[in-house]
């Protein structure tokens, strides 16, 4: 509800962002139109769009940069998306076939490349050749947080440390791009700039947490975006499992290994019900909560902050 809240309160900004969006998945050639087209159905609540405007609104009156900075950004999120859906084998996003499942993952790897092409010819629109490299360096650490989780699944000796350095990489490095780079281009000086790259980085952080909750939760099957247990079926260390682990016997972890690589939901099941009644659950939310708070605190100070907070709230 806060998010819709959020988005009535913004209606204008977010459907120029659409509008932009759609204007980019063209190509000219009909079979790669069609297949840009079924994007439509995967945008969400558009919370990365969102955070630029709500970040640029603490600079000043919304520009038409900022809305092609969240229409690229968005972009990027989608390819995102498409990618991960193949590395998943997931058929579904959002409650409708994945483009893998429709078109195959050859077709749905390209289509991703696709997007991120436009979305970096719509930041060169903008004409800033910082927000340009701020913006490749950005997709250069999604990339590589992308590369190390797939490289470390299956590692049950995976430290805190490590996974914290892997999801500021694959998740909060967008969201921190969003909020800096929205009241950069607002012209807000140093001390907002700072703040609202600190708040991004901290919400993004919270964010990946809230979603490997998520992944166990068996209860938020009716409006996840995702297939649930598809973390625990790819053998993904996530913070309540990696929590559980570090606080295990050799025969626990054994039987931890025997139960994700046994593949089926009943397992997936048991091992859910292990991490809730252990409290390492609770503990992925109390650490999620943490980094809300320090979201929060960085922010809260600034003139026209109100929204940013509320949204941070609705992320737990």
């Amino acid at each position: 509800m806060t998010i819709k809240i959020l988005s009535q309160a913004i209606t204008d900004e977010l459907e120029r962002v659409r509008h932009t969006i759609e204007s980019q998945l063209q190509s000219g050639i009909s079979e790669v139109d069609d297949m840009l087209k079924l994007l439509l159905n995967y945008q969400g609540k558009m919370l990365r769009p969102m955070l630029v405007i709500l970040s640029g609104r603490m600079a000043g009156p919304i520009i038409e940069g900022q809305i092609k900075l969240g229409a690229a950004i968005e972009m990027i999120h989608l390819a995102t998306l498409l990618h991960d859906d193949v590395l998943d084998d997931a058929d579904r996003r959002r409650g409708k076939p994945s483009i893998n499942h429709l078109q195959g993952n050859e077709a749905a790897v390209l289509l991703g490349d696709l997007l991120l092409s436009q979305a970096f010819y719509l930041s060169v629109e903008i004409g800033s050749l910082e927000l340009l490299g701020y913006v490749s360096r950005t997709t250069q650490l999604i990339c590589e947080g992308e590369l190390s989780q797939v490289l470390r699944r299956g590692d049950y000796n995976l430290e805190e440390e490590e996974y914290f350095r892997i999801i500021a990489g694959k998740t909060a490095s967008l969201m921190q791009c969003c909020c800096i780079q929205g009241v950069k281009l607002g012209q807000g000086n140093p001390d907002i700039c700072q703040a609202a790259e600190q708040f991004g980085y901290n919400l993004g952080v919270a964010f990946q947490i809230m979603d490997d909750i998520k992944d166990i939760d068996n209860g938020q099957a009716s409006f996840i975006s995702k297939t649930l247990g598809t973390d625990m079926a790819k053998e993904k260390m996530t913070l309540p499992l990696i929590h559980y682990l570090m606080r295990s016997d050799s025969a626990t972890r054994d039987q931890v290994r025997d139960l994700l690589r046994t593949g089926d939901q009943s397992s997936r099941h048991q091992l859910a019900d292990r991490l809730e009644q252990f409290g390492s659950v609770q503990y992925a939310r109390d650490r999620a909560r943490d980094y809300i708070d320090l979201a929060k605190a960085a922010i809260r100070h600034l003139n026209d902050s109100d929204g940013l907070c509320l949204l941070a709230d609705s992320i737990l």
